[in-house]
Formats: structure tokens, C-alpha cells, sequence
């Protein structure tokens, strides 16, 4: 499947969808270390696709794609932009395994899965500041 075009007004959504799954992550007992797991893959793909409609009016249609589109994506710093993607596809890897596998994520799974969530929110957080647009609150 290839990146959906997407009007670049309509970059909001995806961003206040970012936040919620932020928010909630962070708010799931870490003993439930799938709903974690599957949260924080949630949260760096809206992320990602926020800045991806907000910069080419894109957005994901699948994981590959999220990482695919944030290389496409010129930003203040493209070595951690490029960081950044990969750190995306090792978040990627846990959600297969958190949702797919007969293979229940550890604390630590969880853990990392929270750590590279946060990450890719705050580098999207900090490339709109930069682009001076006001990130819509929830």
C-alpha cells in the first residue's frame, strides 16, 4: 500500500490523536505490558503522521510506510530524523511481537516501548515548535 493523501489542514487530527496516546501509555499499569506496548506504537505512528500531513499532506496506510514517509520529511536535524525513523521501526518490532506472537511483552519490552514513543513525540513536538505552528491541545 503506498501513503495516503491527506489535506495538510487536517494535521490537528492526527496530532491530538498523538497526545491521547501519550497520554495513556504512560497511564496503563506497567504490568500490562501489551497495552503499553501497543499504545506507545500507536502514539509514534500519529506522531509521525501528523508532521507527514502537516509537511507533504501524507500519511501512513501501514508501519513501513510511517517510517518511509518521516525519511521523506525535510526537518532542523536530519541525522536524528534518520535516529529517529529507525528507533520507529524497533517500536514496530515490539508491537509484532506484543500483538502477534504467542510471546507476552516483558516490563522491559514495555519499558522500551515507552521510552521510543516518547522520544518520536517530542522530536514531532519539537520540529512544529520550530516550524512555528501551535500544536493543538486535546
Amino acid at each position: 500500500m503506498s501513503p495516503i493523501t491527506t489535506p495538510k489542514d487536517k494535521w490537528p487530527a492526527f496530532w491530538k490523536r498523538a497526545r491521547q496516546f501519550h497520554r495513556s501509555m504512560q497511564s496503563i499499569p506497567k504490568e500490562d505490558t501489551g497495552p503499553v506496548v501497543s499504545n506507545a506504537v500507536i502514539c509514534g505512528i500519529s506522531a509521525i503522521d501528523s508532521l507527514a500531513v502537516l509537511t507533504l499532506g501524507k500519511h501512513s496506510s501501514n508501519h513501513n510506510d510511517s517510517a518511509m514517509i518521516l525519511n521523506n520529511i525535510r526537518t532542523n536535524d536530519d541525522n536524528k530524523r534518520k535516529k529517529i525513523a529507525e528507533k520507529f521501526m524497533e517500536l514496530v518490532s515490539l508491537k509484532y511481537r506484543a500483538q502477534y506472537d504467542d510471546y507476552l511483552p516483558s516490563k522491559n519490552d514495555a519499558e522500551k516501548a515507552l521510552s521510543l514513543a516518547k522520544e518520536i513525540f517530542s522530536f514531532v513536538e519539537s520540529e512544529l515548535r520550530s516550524m512555528g505552528v501551535e500544536a493543538p491541545q486535546d
